[in-house]
């Protein structure tokens, strides 16, 4: 099975590239550089509301092309907290699929 972190050309991403991916994202959310987010920061303190941790977890979903089941998110407070729940998921790109994205009408 390979694994959800699995990059086309075959090499896995490294956690620090998902903190870039996350830094990315959470900059395009909030509309600012978010280059100093680091792990240990809260995402309510990076600006995140609740919609904006939302946001965050379906883009990396759709980046990394993997779902991350809703009972891995509960309690996740900290961006080190993500980071270590998208490393934990196993999968999976059986998990996702195009059609079962939700395309606003």
């Amino acid at each position: 099975m390979a694994n959800c972190l699995d990059q086309a050309d075959g090499g896995d991403m490294t956690r620090t590239e998902l903190l870039r991916l996350l830094q990315e994202i959470c900059g395009e959310i909030l509309e600012k550089e978010c280059a100093h987010v680091n792990e240990g920061d809260k995402l309510t303190d990076i600006g995140l509301d609740s919609m904006g941790d939302v946001d965050l977890v379906n883009t990396m979903e759709k980046r990394l092309k993997i779902l991350i089941p809703d009972d891995y998110l509960i309690g996740i407070q900290s961006v080190g907290q993500l980071l270590d729940v998208v490393e934990k998921c196993d999968g999976s790109r059986d998990y996702w699929a195009p059609e079962r994205l939700v395309t606003p009408s």
